[in-house]
């Protein structure tokens, strides 16, 4: 199958999932659409059952992969819908509970309940018609309802290693194999087996240094046994237990796995030996597996090591001995073009000549310190002419890759195989960024969140703490690079994407998601649902209003210093749940900003608007806020308290203006994030507005002068009792009586 495929159904399959819980709930607006609803949901859980045959069929069936452009296309525009219906009862009880007065409702505005469920019954028949057309001809392809990962596993070819190699063929790693021999031989302890991981990223070269270290003669000479066994896709431990005995030169026949456990201690009893555990994922029970896997390995003599290789640094903690493994990082530019060189040039390649020599380190340039990579792309040129090397270099490195049935592309495509439906969403929506984006954590916690990809949490857990376990196992499992922390509270603050994993999100999520130049915005798909527009060298693009105006179905919206946003081109979005204004030169931003009732994220940040217009109060939904560096801004709107989604409100500027909140701040319960808070003089500015919130992060307050009783104010403020305020920045003004 390939990843365009895959996205299809990792794409579908959390969406049906939220439409179906939605759809059964109970939404008090629904009366005289109930009917249609149900009907919804049960089309959508029988078309959710056979998902898994139609990701195994499409692959020779070119119409079932149109069946699920089609079925994750209705998919969207349901979610819209429902969504609708969640707004407008969110609209209501705010207005309910705020008794918003002198506004006569016109039985045919917006506000009218009848006219709404008219509307919301036709687009609801016409979903339901169109999912009637996608569940028959779901019967007509003969789908069937699979248990999960059934067949895909067992369709799955299991990749196998073997402990032989070719020094020749090495190039590099001197350092790594020196290191990891003294952690073998030279270190002095009394325990009886420890375990060493290898970690990185898919191509490193993790195998290679482990078949290096293997065969060393030092290990010879140290080891009374060395066996080796390529654990893949699934520790399936009975089947390891025998591969260790084969390995180690006997033979087992047995089926049960006390017999098998008793026939290796036996066979390993009181001898120092060297086990390589190539290729270890995290599954399922994987502690239970490994406890189950390394207890007949306890019989050894004392000395005995294991190496596991593996891309997950959370195998990696779970499997180490004092906490000990070697990251093993990016190939050095120096070898990495030894290594190109040597496939390229010898045995019968093309001459040597400084233009190709030129051509060349361009191209291993592009492969990242990746060995692997570098190998097949060598390998690739060694068959080209001369002539042929310019056409091949203007090729994106992955396009070189992605139809061998060898190489780079299926080794990172494994770990990617290997996520669930959400975190795949996830890994592809980072394509949005361009390649070396410096990606903030929290704020792609806060891009997730309002794009729906991170599951509802159970208990007192956060959506921001799901977020959090998101990018912790994409983390692990090598997708993210060059963590830099905050230096006093040890918090993940920012990563990178290596350039060959940041293809592969491009190659999973073309379809969906897209970065670009304004100039180039024709190319875009018209089913793109996220897109990012860049300006280059510092200069001001022009909004390309009528280039994108087949794209009325975007979720995200990202600009880079765009020179135009006009009511036009907010009323062209209206799935929007993203909109990204950053730096765009915006002094007024316009009203039809209330018509974005699924936006989530608004960032507004660095740009010189001086006020809010009062209709951004109409986004019920928008969960976060961002107005940092917006120095000019007089003040927040003053409904604000009937945003009661928000959760992330940002305010970071040196110098400001403001002299007080808007009224009601503790209205906004699930805010989470107020980097200022300003105190006012009446009862609805006060200090004690901050009782309600569960803040976290930095907090500055500011105007302590109009604190009026303050050991009592501050006392029913409650700031003692949130825990989670990680640094507190009290700012006393001139003139504040002592």
């Amino acid at each position: 199958m390939t990843p365009e495929s895959s996205i299809l159904v990792s794409g579908a399959q959390p969406i049906l999932q939220i439409l179906i819980s939605i759809a059964t709930q109970e939404i008090s607006l629904a009366w005289g659409v109930k009917g249609e609803l149900k009907k919804l949901q049960t089309t959508l859980t029988t078309i959710q059952a056979v998902l898994q045959d139609a990701e195994n069929r499409q692959v020779e069936k070119e119409a079932v992969k149109d069946w699920l452009k089609r079925l994750k296309r209705v998919a969207y525009d349901a979610d819209d819908v429902l969504d609708e219906f969640k707004y407008e009862a969110l609209r209501r009880k705010i207005e309910t509970q705020i008794q918003m007065k002198g506004k006569v409702r016109n039985f045919f505005s917006r506000s009218n309940p009848f006219a709404f469920r008219l509307k919301m019954a036709h687009k609801l028949k016409d979903i339901n018609e169109v999912l009637d057309g996608i569940k028959n001809d779901a019967n007509g392809f003969n789908l069937r309802v699979e248990p999960a990962n059934s067949t895909a596993m067992m369709n799955k070819e299991v990749r196998q290693t073997f402990s032989l190699i070719d020094d020749s063929e090495v190039v590099g790693r001197v350092d790594d194999k020196s290191k990891l021999l003294d952690m073998l031989v030279n270190t002095s302890n009394d325990q009886i087996i420890s375990v060493i991981p290898i970690v990185g990223m898919g191509g490193i070269g993790k195998t290679t240094l482990a078949q290096l270290i293997f065969n060393d003669q030092l290990i010879v000479n140290n080891f009374d046994l060395r066996m080796w066994v390529c654990v893949s896709e699934e520790i399936e431990v009975k089947r390891l237990l025998k591969e260790i005995i084969e390995s180690a030169g006997a033979k087992c026949d047995a089926s049960n796995l006390d017999v098998i456990a008793r026939n290796l201690q036996e066979k390993l009893i009181r001898k120092r030996f060297l086990l390589v555990l190539d290729d270890v994922w995290i599954v399922d029970h994987f502690v239970e597996k490994w406890d189950t896997l390394i207890t007949p390995l306890r019989s050894g003599g004392v000395g005995s090591k294991v190496i596991v290789t593996t891309r997950s640094t959370e195998v990696a903690g779970i499997v180490a001995s004092n906490d000990t493994y070697h990251d093993l990082g990016i190939l050095p530019e120096k070898e990495c073009w030894s290594l190109f060189s040597r496939r390229a040039f010898s045995n019968g390649g093309p001459l040597e000549t400084p233009n190709l020599v030129e051509i060349g380190r361009r191209i291993t340039k592009k492969c990242g310190g990746v060995p692997l990579a570098v190998k097949v792309l060598g390998s690739l040129m060694h068959s080209k002419k001369e002539h042929e090397w310019s056409s091949m270099e203007e090729e994106e490195v992955w396009n070189l890759l992605k139809d061998r049935n060898r190489g780079i592309m299926p080794i990172l495509k494994l770990s990617y195989d290997h996520l669930p439906s959400h975190l795949k969403h996830c890994f592809a929506y980072c394509s949005v960024f361009p390649k070396d984006y410096t990606f903030d954590k929290r704020r792609l916690i806060q891009l997730w969140m309002a794009e729906g990809f991170l599951q509802q949490p159970k208990g007192s857990k956060q959506m921001e703490d799901v977020g959090n376990e998101y990018f912790n196992i994409l983390l692990w499992n090598s997708f993210f690079q060059d963590v830099e922390k905050d230096e006093y509270e040890d918090i993940i603050l920012t990563c990178k994407m290596h350039d060959l994993v940041h293809d592969l999100a491009q190659f999973v999520g073309k379809v969906d998601y897209s970065n670009m130049e304004a100039i180039n915005v024709e190319d875009i798909f018209d089913e793109v649902r996220g897109l990012s527009l860049i300006s280059f060298h510092d200069r001001k693009m022009e909004f390309p209003e009528e280039a994108l105006k087949k794209t009325k179905k975007l979720r995200t919206l990202i600009f880079s210093s765009s020179s135009l946003v006009s009511n036009e081109m907010l009323m062209n979005f209206q799935s929007l749940r993203v909109l990204g204004l950053s730096k765009c030169s915006i002094y007024n931003l316009p009203s039809s900003i209330r018509k974005l009732k699924h936006l989530r994220y608004l960032d507004l940040s660095y740009n010189p608007i001086r006020v809010l217009p009062d209709s951004i109060t109409s986004l019920y939904n928008l969960q976060t806020s961002k107005l940092n560096n917006c120095s000019h801004l007089e003040e927040l709107p003053k409904e604000m308290r009937k945003m009661v989604s928000l959760r992330h409100i940002e305010l970071h500027w040196k110098d400001d203006l403001y002299t007080q909140m808007p009224i009601e701040m503790g209205r906004l319960t699930n805010l989470q994030t107020l980097t200022k808070f300003y105190v006012g003089k009446d009862v609805g500015r006060s200090i004690k507005q901050l009782k309600c919130l569960n803040l976290r992060g930095e907090l500055t307050i500011r105007r302590l002068e109009n604190v009026t009783s303050g050991i009592e104010e501050a006392r029913e403020a409650n700031l003692r009792g949130k825990p989670d305020i990680l640094f507190f920045n009290i700012k006393v003004e001139v003139g504040l009586s002592k």
